[in-house]
């Protein structure tokens, strides 16, 4: 009888998995099938049974994106008391558990790259800790699939962000598309004085760089808090 998701990831949780997860993501796609550390991995190999997943290169890069996935969620619970806490919640109502993980399947598959599995690991520790709801890990993991690569990064650069003569602008735009950002001032030459609108010398140097002004949403500050939790490991 297959081992059930849930039932494997509690299993792939813990130290016994960490080394062998970090061995295991050292090897190039031409060498992931390899027997001996895939049965070491229950939940990976789980995965690929129920699945049937293949020997092809896009099966093997999906196979590596449920090892990195794994692994953040195991450099988060680097401590036994943290891990018997997670594994408790999963265990808890099983069923549920199997739904959730089967849909989190579902979207790494539709990932490209190895940095959005870990990401969304964070998220699914974030739900786990009740910090966010499903629905909201639902919506922030479709938002991760839909950053490009810089997107992120650019977002947690700052709490604010600037742009001038439309450089950076296309960055932006995305980002406030996706919620996550929203336009503070505009480039408009007039401004709101006790006469009504007016042009200031201020304001029409405003408008001649182009210069604009984002700041976070409430969901922009959510995920990136989430995102740059740090690891257990690294001592938070």
């Amino acid at each position: 009888m297959k081992e059930s998701l849930s039932t494997s990831l509690v299993n792939s949780i813990g130290s016994n998995t960490t080394e062998c997860l970090g061995n295991f993501l050292e090897l190039g796609l031409d060498t992931i099938l390899e027997d001996g550390l895939l049965k070491e991995i229950p939940f990976v190999s789980t995965a690929i049974s129920i699945y049937k997943i293949g020997k092809s290169l896009t099966d093997r890069h999906n196979i590596k994106k449920l090892a990195v996935f794994l692994n953040e969620i195991n450099q988060n619970t680097a401590n036994e008391n943290k891990s018997e806490e997670y594994k408790s919640k999963i265990n808890n109502d099983k069923k549920k558990r199997e739904q959730e993980l089967e849909f989190l399947l579902v979207i790494l598959e539709r990932y490209i790259g190895y940095e959005k599995p870990a990401m969304l690991a964070k998220l699914y520790l974030a739900y786990l800790d009740k910090q966010i709801t499903w629905d909201d890990l639902a919506l922030l993991a479709e938002i991760v699939d839909r950053f490009l690569p810089g997107d992120y990064a650019t977002l947690s650069t700052a709490q604010m962000f600037t742009t001038y003569l439309g450089n950076g602008d296309q960055i932006m735009l995305r980002l406030e598309a996706l919620g996550l950002i929203i336009e503070e001032k505009e480039s408009s030459p007039f401004i709101n004085t006790s006469r009504g609108l007016a042009i200031t010398k201020e304001s029409l140097q405003q408008a001649r760089t182009k210069k604009r002004t984002y700041v976070y949403t409430d969901l922009g500050k959510i995920i990136v808090q989430l995102l740059g939790r740090k690891t257990l490991k690294d001592g938070n």
